[in-house]
């Protein structure tokens, strides 16, 4: 019997222009309130971006942000897990990744985003709600490596679909054993503190509850959702996953931007 859902946001339980169908809403506010099972989100997003989802869908157990950096209960604001990534690391990871691999950088903190000057996101004629919610929050400096001061929930950096696999082996190979390293969408790559990822958040909080992992059902669309769909007793790809993903998965919904999940989770919860 499933007692927790855990959902990515960006590419499952949204659709590609950000919104949530009411239809999504609706078997997700059934499942609650007559299965009984708690529902929890997982992102790669801060905390404060995913609080609006966790309120319209009525979530009241911990939420997995920053790709399972922080565990935090979206009512109350207790955190019970939180792992950045230790400063040295991020210095030393942004200077190489300035000097050597120039690309769009994303600095990670509670609150907000840093980037350099040379960020082409701050000159996109026509930005997406993705860059346009990133951009409303972010502080500009000139050189990453030295102005951040903080300890970095993630670090993100934008690139070319076809550049991504070189890009990921480059730094696996450099940085291995100081991040976590993943794909994070078509177009981005995602670094964390080492071990950190949403499968180990998602593991944490089913001790917490009291919720063994064959109760557990996932989903999610990237591959920073696999070691989450992977721990889980069913792990559901979306259509719009990659093979990898798909493959490691024990159920593939349609596509998010045809209510693939939500029909998936009415059929099977019976709501």
């Amino acid at each position: 019997m499933v007692r927790l859902l855990a959902l990515d946001i960006d590419g499952t339980i949204l659709r590609d222009d950000g919104s949530l169908s009411p239809l999504m809403a609706e078997v997700l506010r059934k499942i609650q309130e007559e299965k009984g099972v708690m529902v929890t989100l997982a992102s790669g997003r801060l905390l404060d971006s995913m609080l609006p989802f966790a309120r319209t869908l009525a979530v009241d157990v911990p939420v997995i942000s920053s790709n399972g950096a922080c565990l935090t209960h979206p009512k109350t604001g207790e955190r019970l897990y939180y792992r950045p990534i230790p400063l040295p690391t991020a210095r030393e990871v942004l200077a190489y990744l300035e000097d050597q691999m120039p690309c769009d950088l994303l600095v990670n903190h509670e609150k907000g985003f840093y980037i350099n000057r040379q960020n082409s996101l701050l000159h996109m004629p026509n930005p997406s709600p993705w860059v346009r919610e990133r951009l409303a929050r972010c502080t500009v400096v000139d050189r990453l490596a030295d102005e951040v001061n903080f300890e970095p929930l993630k670090i993100s950096i934008i690139e070319e679909s076809s550049a991504i696999p070189e890009t990921v082996a480059s730094l696996q190979k450099r940085f291995a054993k100081a991040l976590s390293i993943f794909p994070s969408s078509e177009y981005s790559i995602d670094l964390n503190a080492y071990a950190v990822s949403k499968g180990r958040a998602l593991e944490y909080l089913a001790a917490w509850l009291g919720i063994r992992r064959e109760e557990i059902m996932a989903a999610g669309n990237a591959e920073n959702d696999l070691d989450m769909i992977q721990f889980s007793g069913i792990g559901i790809a979306m259509g719009n996953a990659p093979e990898r993903l798909k493959s490691a998965a024990d159920l593939v919904a349609g596509d998010n931007n045809e209510d693939g999940l939500a029909t998936l989770l009415r059929d099977y919860f019976g709501v």
